[in-house]
């Protein structure tokens, strides 16, 4: 192992909150977002408003 768990579990995060913003917004509606999950999803969105790809930034 590389000892990058932590830089895992956040893509692990971000790829979970993409795929569920892009087949089930209405799931995110009512679910209380940490703080970090609010950051990401704020990333997403701009990345979705701008055209781009949802690639991460995480890695």
């Amino acid at each position: 192992m590389s000892g990058h768990h932590e830089k895992i579990r956040q893509w692990r995060l971000y790829e979970s909150l993409k795929k569920t913003y892009q087949r089930r917004p209405d799931l995110l509606e009512n679910y209380q977002l940490t703080a970090e999950e609010e950051k990401m999803l704020a990333e997403i969105k701009e990345k979705k408003n701008k055209g781009e790809p949802y690639a991460s930034n995480q890695t």
